[in-house]
C-alpha cells in the first residue's frame, strides 16, 4: 500500500492497485488511515462508502445470472425472465429466486408447484392480476399446492348449526393428512351426542352416518347442515365442497381498489384481525386464473378473485392453522375450475430484473464477465 499526502489533499493506492483520493484530509483523518493502513477493507469504506455493498451486488447478480443460465427451466431474454415450456411471459423475480433455490436443493415436487402455479397464473385472462401475485402470497405466507393453486381464507356468515360440517370437512383433510383412505372410517354420534369417526369396522355404531369420504363428497347437497353466506349482501349460497363463483365482469380489477366488487379472500394472519367480516372461518382453494385485484399495498391482505372452492371450516382465532392439503385433494377442484381457459400472453408491465452496476467499477470486465456467464464459460 501507498500513502502519499501533500497539504490537504491524500492519495491512498492499495495492494491490489486501487487508487483513493481526498483533496481535503484533516489530520485526524489522516492519522485513521495510517493506524488502518493494513485494512484496506475500512479504508475502501471510508473513501467510498457503500462501494463494498454494491459490490457485493454485483456478485449477486452475476451469480443470479450464471444460476439463470444452469437452470433447466429458467431461460434469459434482456433483462427478463421466462419459462419458454409455459408462456412468453416476463416471470416476477421472486419467483424466478425461489424456482432457483428449489434448483439447487433439488426439490422437485416444489419447482412443479411453482411450475404449476406459473401455468395457471398464464392462463388469467387480465394480466394485470398477476402482477403482484407471488409477492403477495409469498409476504403473507400463503401456501402454493403441487398442482398450482393457493390455499386462502376468509369470514362467512352460518345459515345452520356449523358442527355437522365442521366435523365432517375436518375429519376428512386429517384422514388424508394422515395418509390414510376416508373411506374406511366411519362417522357416528357418541353416547354425549358429540360426532366421531372409528376405523373399527368391527364395531358399527347404532348412529351409523355413513363413511366419511362419501360424506364430505355429498357435504355441498346437505343444505341443512351445510349452508352459510357472505356477510355484505347476505345472498350467496356459500357451502363447504361446493363452488362459489361470479362472472368476472362483475368483479372490479383495479388493483389499486383494496376494497370493492368481487369475492373477497386473504390471509391467515389478515382474517385474524378483521374478524368483522361473519362469524364463520373457511379455507378455500384458488386458481390464479381466477384472480381478478391483488392489492399492492404492504399491509393489505386481502385480494378480490371471481371463484374459489370452500375446503374446510377452520379456528383462526389462535392464529395457527393447519393449511396442509394433501396430495390429490384438490385434482377434482382441478378439472372443474380450468374453464377450457388459454394461455394470455398479453403484458401489462413487463418483470425487469435491473441487476446494477457499480459505476466505480470497470463497466467493461463486468459486461465481459456477463458474455462469459451467458456463454457458460468460466471466469478466471
Amino acid at each position: 500500500m501507498k500513502i502519499i499526502k501533500i497539504n490537504k489533499k491524500i492519495i491512498v493506492q492499495l495492494d491490489n492497485g486501487v487508487v483513493f483520493e481526498n483533496d481535503d484530509c484533516s489530520n485526524e483523518m489522516f492519522d485513521d488511515i495510517i493506524s488502518n493502513s493494513d485494512n484496506e477493507d475500512y479504508l475502501t469504506e471510508l473513501f467510498a462508502p457503500g462501494r463494498k455493498e454494491i459490490a457485493k451486488r454485483i456478485e449477486e447478480g452475476l451469480r443470479f445470472i450464471d444460476n439463470i443460465n444452469r437452470s433447466e427451466i429458467l431461460s434469459i431474454n434482456g433483462d427478463c425472465i421466462y419459462i419458454k415450456s409455459i408462456s412468453d411471459l416476463s416471470v416476477p423475480k421472486l419467483l424466478v429466486e425461489k424456482i432457483i433455490e428449489a434448483e439447487l436443493n433439488e426439490n422437485n415436487e416444489l419447482i412443479q408447484s411453482y411450475l404449476n402455479f406459473w401455468n395457471l397464473c398464464s392462463l388469467n385472462p387480465d394480466s394485470r392480476a398477476r402482477i403482484n401475485l407471488f409477492w403477495f402470497l409469498n409476504k403473507y405466507g400463503m401456501k402454493i399446492t403441487k398442482n398450482g393453486l393457493f390455499v386462502a381464507y376468509r369470514n362467512v356468515v352460518s345459515k345452520c348449526n356449523p358442527e355437522y360440517a365442521d366435523f365432517i370437512s375436518n375429519a376428512y383433510l386429517r384422514i388424508k393428512k394422515n395418509k390414510k383412505s376416508p373411506q374406511n372410517y366411519i362417522a357416528f354420534y357418541a353416547d354425549n351426542n358429540t360426532l366421531n369417526y372409528s376405523s373399527n369396522k368391527d364395531i358399527i355404531p347404532e348412529n351409523n352416518l355413513g363413511n366419511i369420504k362419501d360424506l364430505y363428497n355429498t357435504l355441498s347437497q346437505n343444505v341443512e347442515n351445510n349452508k352459510f353466506t357472505d356477510n355484505y349482501t347476505k345472498t350467496f349460497d356459500i357451502r363447504i365442497g361446493n363452488i362459489v363463483s361470479i362472472p368476472r365482469h362483475q368483479c372490479d380489477n383495479n388493483q389499486e381498489n383494496t376494497c370493492s366488487y368481487g369475492l373477497h379472500v386473504a390471509s391467515a394472519e389478515w382474517l385474524k384481525n378483521n374478524t368483522n367480516f361473519g362469524n364463520t372461518s373457511i379455507m378455500c382453494l384458488i386458481n390464479p386464473a381466477m384472480v381478478v385485484g391483488v392489492p399492492p399495498q404492504d399491509n393489505y391482505g386481502k385480494m378480490r378473485v371471481c371463484e374459489y372452492y370452500p375446503v374446510k371450516i377452520v379456528n383462526i382465532e389462535n392464529g395457527i392453522v393447519d393449511d396442509e392439503i394433501e396430495d390429490g385433494f384438490e385434482d377434482d377442484f382441478l378439472d372443474i375450475t380450468i374453464h377450457n381457459l388459454e394461455i394470455n400472453n398479453k403484458e401489462e408491465t413487463q418483470y425487469n430484473m435491473n441487476i446494477q452496476y457499480n459505476i466505480e467499477t470497470d463497466n467493461n470486465i463486468i459486461l465481459e464477465n456477463l458474455k462469459k456467464i451467458q456463454k457458460n464459460k468460466v471466469i478466471n
